[in-house]
């Protein structure tokens, strides 16, 4: 995974505060995360909204990505999801995360992420 240059950072920045309010997703990738979602937690879900998340894992390793916030229904812990897509390779893989602790925020889920990839041995 290439470093983000500064002036992606900035772009991405400013596509993001200018669409506040709406998903930055395309259209039906909502759709398919809601299933995602149900597949994994067994639980309903209602898309709340999109944010931009800037982790620094060490001081060469960034991530920066829009991670979706969902209610979720019907479950018996969790409150909401954060769940996202990236391309690996050329394959689409999602990441969904329950708000069980020590999982509290969109920053929170992605640290999370990193921390069990990081965590496996490599094959």
């Amino acid at each position: 995974m290439r470093e983000p240059t500064e002036r992606s950072l900035i772009e991405l920045k400013e596509r993001a505060a200018s669409l506040a309010h709406r998903t930055l997703e395309p259209p039906g990738a909502i759709r398919d995360l809601q299933e995602v979602i149900r597949a994994r937690h067994g639980c309903g879900s209602v898309y709340r909204r999109t944010v931009l998340v800037e982790e620094k894992f060490d001081p060469t390793i960034c991530w920066t990505g829009l991670v979706n916030i969902f209610d979720v229904v019907n479950h018996p812990t969790a409150g909401c999801c954060f769940a996202w897509t990236y391309r690996e390779g050329g394959e689409m893989k999602s990441e969904t995360v329950l708000n069980a602790s020590p999982v509290h925020s969109p920053e929170d889920a992605v640290r999370a992420v990193f921390a069990a990839r990081t965590a496996l041995p490599s094959p």
